[in-house]
């Protein structure tokens, strides 16, 4: 029996994935991102030239992008199609650029990055790319109005993409809802909350709005809706909530601060160390640009893990702003996480502090965890809040809304804590439809 080797392709220091090897075996390449840091951040696209075991980054980071530029590859779940190969000189996938997510072309030879344009192009959906075949594409389609459509399409030449216009043939006929509308809105922080470093970053969030007249009569509540993570992204897309939502006649901000995916890497280094302050203003800045075009006293918040942990800084930080909040498994307490978290690196790496699997926090590095947290305006806090709560999370372990609510509930404040035999996602069917009836209620409840 031959014995079996291995021998290592490229740097040790470098996290990898997803490889994937050219129709005729000569290369592979694969995702690379360094080691440690953020759970989330850009990745580089490296490639091996089998027979020789040398490798070379066909893609590499990007800090900054202007306007509509290519911000670097970035992806909500980190992995490859299974298939991307066009030809040995083509690669197709998808990535997060900014608030939504296209298909892109990398040319192997030029090491070129190219847009794929489609004859839908005056349509806005988010892309994602299911299947390469030769030249054969399978994807699917989506926008906060319109539910997946799988769409299949064909490249005149596989050899190389330069930039023809691909058309692409819908497989159903999933239709548009009719009575929801959507656009995606650029921030740029005030001057005092510039990132001294990285001082020309912008933001932005997806507005959906009802169009049925009758959501108009008494005025549109606004669900200010930070992501969690924090490095993940809001994508123009299709989501059940905000379909739900808009339906019974809410409007849904959904805010993308600085931090999050497809915005470059520059955006993802300024969040460390500035939780809590600079994703907090971001999220405030873009409410109350809102505040002028919705009803003031129907303003409201929603958010889970880190979007809970903003969703309780804003009403901590504004206690006057909003008329209800309603949390999904909440970060608090960062002091209170530590040890007790199947990501332990986390609170570390947030709060701008150095990580080592052998760290035990020191009294200073609690001070800095405990100030970046929501459980430092407990006082301030005026606004009605909502806990959904899965015992068995292990992300955010369940001690965290129990803390908040017990303390909330000490200070006589207005607090109603809902738990649920789930998991940090609170994804199970009838947890997912309880979470939601139960947000309806309790922000048609404080808003009239």
């Amino acid at each position: 029996m031959n014995e079996a080797k291995y021998e290592i392709i490229g740097k040790m220091d470098k996290s990898v994935h997803s490889p994937r090897f050219s129709p005729d075996g000569q290369k592979l390449i694969y995702l690379e991102c360094e080691s440690g840091g953020p759970h989330n951040k850009g990745f580089r696209l490296a490639m091996c030239t089998w027979n020789t075991k040398q490798v070379e980054v066909l893609v590499d980071l990007i800090g900054y992008a202007l306007a509509d530029e290519f911000p670097g590859l970035y992806s909500i779940q980190p992995q490859l199609p299974p298939r991307v190969w066009a030809s040995d000189n083509c690669i197709l996938f998808h990535t997060v650029w900014r608030s939504q997510q296209q298909i892109i072309c990398v040319d192997v030879s030029s090491k070129s990055v190219s847009q794929i344009i489609s004859n839908w192009s005056g349509y806005r959906y988010s892309w994602a790319m299911l299947d390469v075949w030769k030249n054969v594409l399978l994807a699917t389609i989506s926008a906060p109005n319109q539910p997946p459509v799988c769409v299949i399409g064909k490249m005149p030449d596989t050899s190389y993409y330069s930039g023809e216009e691909i058309e692409w043939v819908a497989l159903d006929n999933t239709k548009t809802i009719p009575n929801i509308k959507w656009e995606i809105l650029e921030y740029e922080p005030t001057e005092d909350r510039k990132h001294p470093k990285y001082t020309n970053l912008k933001y932005q969030a997806i507005l959906i709005e009802p169009t049925q007249p009758e959501a108009t009569i008494n005025g549109i509540p606004l669900i200010v809706w930070p992501h969690g993570g924090p490095h993940t992204a809001h994508l123009a897309q299709y989501d059940l909530y905000t379909a739900l939502f808009a339906n019974l006649g809410y409007a849904c901000l959904l805010v993308n601060y600085r931090g999050s995916l497809g915005f470059g890497e520059h955006s993802i280094y300024a969040l460390l160390g500035n939780i809590g302050l600079i994703d907090v203003s971001d999220c405030q800045l873009a409410a109350s640009t809102a505040d002028s075009k919705f009803t003031r006293d129907k303003m409201l918040v929603f958010g889970g893990s880190h979007g809970g942990f903003l969703a309780a800084h804003l009403i901590g930080q504004f206690p006057d702003f909003y008329k209800a909040c309603a949390c999904r498994n909440p970060v608090i307490d960062l002091s209170g996480k530590i040890g007790v978290s199947d990501i332990p690196d986390w609170n570390w790496v947030e709060s701008g502090l150095s990580y080592s699997s052998v760290s035990l926090p020191k009294i200073d590095d609690l001070k800095i965890m405990l100030a970046k947290s929501p459980v430092s305006y407990l006082d301030l806090v005026k606004t009605p809040v909502m806990l959904h709560m899965g015992t068995t999370d292990l992300r955010v372990p369940p001690s965290q809304s129990l803390t908040y609510y017990h303390s909330l509930k000490a200070r006589n404040k207005n607090v109603k804590l809902l738990t649920y035999d789930d998991n940090h996602s609170l994804s199970k069917v009838d947890v997912e439809a309880d979470v939601f009836i139960n947000t309806v209620l309790w922000f048609s409840q404080h808003i009239n």
